[in-house]
């Protein structure tokens, strides 16, 4: 029986990449990545991932028909996502945390499926337990072994 994978499977170096013909309908393994690409057609080699790297902010913003994907910018490391009839960036949106004393905004969603959004007004600190709401502050504190809300203004 002959072996019809070697067909539509290659595998090698992602630096030999760029220098291979796209050929319709095969499947090709980055060994020093892990990638996975699938050319489609005679100009295309779309990623198999969530994530699309190698296009600059400006070319993700004026793409026709994005994938339902992240697209991370070359140029300015900006995270974007397709709500549908826009590119928005979403990086801003992504709490990175460099400390565990580090306060995070909180997020909401809503019915209509327009969220996450945030204030940055409302907040929380995951080291002291606080939340805050513009100038008030939420704190849990122990009282003779019970729990009890103080609300104080900062």
């Amino acid at each position: 029986m002959s072996n019809d994978y070697t067909q539509i499977l290659t595998k090698g170096l992602q630096s030999a990449l760029g220098t291979q013909e796209i050929e319709d309908g095969v499947l090709r393994f980055t060994t020093d990545t892990g990638r996975l690409y699938l050319d489609n057609g005679t100009s295309e080699r779309i990623p198999i991932s969530n994530v699309v790297t190698g296009m600059t902010e400006q070319q993700i913003i004026n793409l026709q028909n994005p994938l339902d994907k992240l697209y991370v910018s070359s140029d300015t490391l900006k995270v974007f996502a397709s709500d549908g009839t826009n590119m928005r960036d979403i990086s801003e949106i992504i709490p990175v945390l460099t400390s565990a004393n580090e306060t995070m905004y909180l997020w909401m969603g809503d019915s209509s499926g327009n969220g996450p959004k945030y204030a940055s007004a409302l907040n929380y600190n995951p080291s002291t337990k606080d939340i805050q709401i513009g100038n008030m502050r939420v704190s849990k504190t122990e009282d003779s072994g019970t729990n009890v809300l103080d609300f104080y203004v900062v």
